[in-house]
């Protein structure tokens, strides 16, 4: 990983999630791939609000289906009501309800990292 000022991040919140259903933009990515997720979000931030089924504005940031060596999918998205009509282009995701820890950014895209 690449060196950089730490940031103390805001103490997390915890709260019992209920399912979600997730689509938007998403890919593949490793650890050495990691920093073009920030690309992604560019792509997928014109996206909200064009979404079929949208519920809200709030958006996920979701790591899913890792293949055992390292490699995960990202997937940039919004909570859904359906996946009726929603086109190829995005990928989507189903959340379980459980029990999370929820670090909240509120800064840029670039600042994440720290």
């Amino acid at each position: 990983m690449d060196e950089q000022t730490l940031v103390k991040p805001a103490e997390p919140r915890y709260e019992n999630g209920h399912f979600l259903l997730i689509a938007g933009f998403g890919g593949r990515f490793t650890q050495e791939t990691s920093k073009q997720i920030p690309d992604l979000w560019e792509k997928f931030i014109p996206e909200i609000g064009k979404i079929p089924g949208q519920k809200s504005e709030v958006t996920y940031g979701i790591c899913c289906n890792p293949d055992g060596m390292g490699g995960f999918e990202y997937i940039a998205g919004v909570e859904i009501s359906k996946l009726d009509d929603l086109p190829e282009k995005y990928r989507w995701v189903e959340v379980q309800p459980q029990y999370y820890a929820v670090f909240e950014h509120k800064g840029s895209l670039d600042t994440l990292p720290q």
